[in-house]
């Protein structure tokens, strides 16, 4: 995904600004337990527009028993302790557009708005490992919005990298999110979401010190990076990654550094650079990832031995059905794929051709649509045998990844398709197909990108 560096400067800006601003609304307004969150405190300055309702709210009548509220999106989980509220309460859930910084995923209002509870709520988040930059105890913290616009830490959060929760008191109703404190950017990709090969692309390890501000004495809670070490996973054939010395944007919590690509297509693709960071006080490094994809999107390969390089590509899945294709400018011309049933939680496989179009893989290669003999199947009738001759070989899903947010798919496939010039006894034609592509999900229904099972892996 491209990255305009004027957005990026001013997002490294209001991260100083809000850091700042927190630091001094903290010393001024905070009240006596540093252990309290409270939605009226700090000055105004960092604060960020209220989301927006964003997908269906979930509500439920709770009383001094206590009980349990889920979200709609089965995303958080609310539970509220016997003894915390005096009466019956209509308690909802709202999901919301994510306004703080580096909020995972979404936001959630939670209401009656200013709601406050005898005993401390306990809130849930759930996230997906693969749309994070870090699954680390230490990468993840819980803010609230405050009646001022500013997000304020929860001092207490629990990580389980398990189950992937993250879990914080909650003292009163407002709107929370779950936030990540480490996250790689890049900062020079213009035009482009892929770095070209041969090319380069400028990257910052950002360190979001919202947790607390190192001024304010914390019984120990307080964050400080020791180290911050890049590497490329895979080794060198990937390409390589440099970090830029400069002491005065580490203090500031900006790591910079270079990733350069290799001049031919790397074995991973999209590529995971990794900031292995050591944090003061702490053994295990937590390592930040950031996958960078090498090329443009491709689709090619060779038919009867004649090669065939698409320039138009798409990609799209219809709840567990897949379509792959591509196209020349001449669209007579063209490959496309058919999976049927995929097990989205486990895509990745061969998938063998079958007799017909709504089973297995199928796959067509188009060499004139206008000639009714110009269409290549994977099954096609065989006269001489009396029966459906289905190609040797199939489609391989080697992996469905999420990069910047945008959903790929990457495979390969072979085999030998038909095509019958005529009606019976007319022999059957054949030729062999092999192929390979990467190509950016254009549009989709169904299920959402987050429910595929493919982790970024490092």
């Amino acid at each position: 995904m491209m990255t305009n560096p004027d957005s990026v400067a001013k997002r490294r800006f209001v991260q100083a600004l809000l850091t700042g601003c927190l630091l001094f609304g903290i010393i001024t307004g905070c009240k006596e337990s540093a252990e309290d969150v409270s939605p009226g405190k700090g000055d105004g300055g960092g604060a960020t527009e209220v989301g927006v309702p964003d997908g269906a709210a979930a509500s439920k009548t709770i009383g001094a028993a206590g009980g349990t509220l889920v979200s709609a999106d089965n995303q958080v989980t609310l539970t509220i302790p016997a003894g915390a509220l005096s009466k019956d309460m209509e308690i909802s859930i709202q999901p919301i557009t994510n306004e703080a910084m580096n909020g995972l995923a979404q936001a959630y209002r939670f209401s009656p708005d200013g709601t406050t509870f005898a005993k401390p709520a306990l809130l849930m988040f759930r996230y997906d490992p693969r749309s994070v930059s870090a699954n680390s105890p230490d990468a993840f913290g819980v803010a609230t919005q405050g009646t001022d616009r500013v997000w304020y830490r929860t001092p207490e959060v629990t990580v389980d990298t398990m189950t992937h929760t993250i879990t914080t008191p909650m003292p009163h109703f407002s709107d929370w999110t779950a936030y990540e404190l480490f996250k790689i950017e890049s900062i020079s990709l213009a035009g482009a979401n892929y770095v070209e090969l041969g090319g380069s692309v400028d990257l910052e390890m950002l360190f979001f010190d919202l947790v607390e501000p190192i001024d304010i004495p914390s019984e120990g809670k307080n964050i400080t990076i020791e180290k911050v070490e890049f590497r490329v996973a895979g080794g060198s054939a990937n390409g390589s990654v440099k970090a830029a010395e400069n002491p005065a944007q580490n203090e500031r919590g900006v790591f910079p550094a270079r990733y350069s690509a290799p001049s031919k297509n790397p074995p991973s693709n999209p590529v995971t650079v990794v900031a292995d960071v050591t944090l003061k006080g702490k053994k295990a490094k937590i390592q930040v990832v950031k996958q960078i994809l090498v090329g443009k999107d491709y689709f090619r390969g060779t038919f009867a031995d004649t090669p065939f390089d698409w320039q138009n590509l798409h990609f799209m899945r219809n709840g567990n059905d897949v379509h792959v294709g591509g196209y020349n400018d001449n669209p007579s011309q063209s490959l496309n794929i058919l999976l049927n049933s995929i097990d989205l939680t486990a895509p990745n496989r061969t998938y063998a051709y079958q007799d017909r179009a709504d089973k297995g893989a199928w796959a067509e290669f188009a060499s004139n649509y206008t000639d009714e003999h110009g269409g290549w199947i994977s099954a096609n009738f065989d006269c001489a045998k009396k029966a459906v001759r289905v190609s040797p070989g199939g489609v391989t899903i080697t992996q469905i990844s999420i990069v910047n947010g945008v959903e790929y798919i990457q495979g390969r496939l072979s085999g030998t398709f038909y095509n019958l010039p005529g009606t019976c006894p007319t022999a059957l034609r054949y030729f062999p197909i092999e192929g390979e592509f990467r190509i950016k999900n254009t549009f989709s229904s169904g299920r959402k990108p987050a429910s595929l099972a493919n982790f970024k892996g490092k």
